[in-house]
């Protein structure tokens, strides 16, 4: 095992939660290969720190939004796009953690922070940043739907996404730009499931749950003429 990881564990668990972003960056530039180092990741639980990271209000780190979706998702995504052995008895403890508890959290801290750079995009939209929220959730939503193809026998992993309701606040959007971003991740998620199962998840869903997708993709689709979203 390296001992620079264990003692980049050991760092990890003596940093301020609002130094841990910068902390990450760290490891990134360390790790020409991330997928020679990825067990190790897993196995001495530096994943699960990054993923609470994730989860965090980057607003006062310096270039916060910009760093968590460029370096921070994407180094989660690539960790994260791993086989594990769960019959392999010297792995089995950190493999099982890994596909029960790890890859949920990944899903959720991934929509999460989503949600929260939608925040910063409705309220900076009508400034000159506004378009780099865009371009920020849509690298994080890129690197979701990278997680999902690795671990496309995971069909949990898609039903996770449409329960939701942080992404069901996602979708409920009236912003053109965002409406075209969210009704592409979902028609992406909907063709995941039917290539895995030959049925979609979508039927799986709540009654209540299926009309209101239903309900919002009807009311997208009639109010905004626009190509990129009535195609």
């Amino acid at each position: 095992m390296s001992s620079n990881l264990v003692g980049f564990a050991k760092e990890l668990s003596r940093t301020k939660p609002g130094d841990l972003p910068e902390k990450f960056l760290q490891l990134d530039s360390r790790s020409k290969s991330i997928t020679s180092v990825k067990h190790e990741i897993i196995s001495l639980d530096i994943l699960p720190i990054l993923l609470l990271t994730l989860r965090q209000d980057f607003t006062a780190v310096p270039n916060g939004w910009r760093l968590a979706s460029i370096s921070l998702s994407k180094l989660a995504c690539s960790c994260m796009c791993v086989e594990l052995d769960r019959n392999n008895a010297k792995t089995k403890t950190w493999s099982t953690k890994f596909y029960d508890q790890y890859l949920p959290q990944g899903i959720d801290s991934f929509i999460l922070l989503t949600r929260h750079m939608q925040d910063r995009y409705t309220h900076e939209k009508k400034s000159h940043i506004g378009q780099d929220y865009l371009s920020y959730m849509n690298t994080v939503i890129s690197n979701l739907l990278e997680l999902l193809a690795f671990h496309a026998n995971e069909y949990s992993l898609i039903k996770q996404i449409l329960v939701s309701p942080k992404f069901m606040e996602l979708f409920l959007t009236d912003d053109v730009y965002l409406c075209s971003l969210m009704i592409s991740m979902f028609e992406d998620v909907i063709r995941k499931s039917g290539r895995l199962t030959g049925a979609s998840v979508f039927y799986e869903l709540s009654n209540k749950l299926k009309q209101d997708y239903v309900n919002e993709l009807a009311y997208k689709l009639t109010v905004f003429d626009n190509n990129d979203v009535g195609r």
